[in-house]
């Protein structure tokens, strides 16, 4: 993925995310995630990925999220080839209510994954379902398994301030 395409979703996750919290104290979230990219094939040691989250979310739990990873340590196929996956999503999410929850999500998904030289590009649509707690600060602490394609999922630990 290019740079101005990685600042250009960078900068609209965060303006979603501000202008959201602009709205209302309590419903719009700017955070972090990071957990392993775990790829479904013989011979791959699995990139460590790092993302940004802006998130809106309703009274009722309903919401949407921007999303974008990219591996902040790559991993290795047969000890020749670095690994590395970037991806962009958005998905429509819901979370039950109180204060430790269930978390849904149903989006669209670009990744690019490179393999030493080769690169390939693929959109197609992405889930996932996780847990939450809601902090005393107003944050939410996030766990989820999120599906990326068939072969590749991507398991994080996220905080939402």
């Amino acid at each position: 993925m290019n740079r101005i395409k990685c600042v250009l979703v960078i900068g609209f996750l965060f303006s979603a995310s501000f202008t959201a919290n602009a709205q209302s104290d309590k419903n719009g979230y700017a955070g972090l995630k990071a957990g392993p990219m775990m790829i479904d094939l013989g011979g791959i040691d699995d990139p460590l990925n790092i993302g940004l989250v802006g998130a809106y979310i309703n009274d009722a739990g309903f919401g949407f999220e921007g999303e974008f990873t990219t591996s902040i340590v790559e991993g290795e196929l047969a000890g020749n080839y670095d690994v590395s996956i970037q991806t962009v999503a958005a998905y429509a999410t819901f979370r039950t209510p109180g204060d430790s929850y269930f978390k849904a999500k149903l989006g669209l998904l670009n990744e690019d994954v490179e393999i030493g030289s080769r690169s390939d590009s693929d959109t197609g649509s992405s889930f996932g379902i996780g847990v939450g707690f809601n902090t005393a600060s107003g944050g939410k602490f996030e766990i989820e398994y999120t599906i990326i394609e068939e072969d590749v999922n991507f398991l994080s630990i996220g905080y939402l301030f």
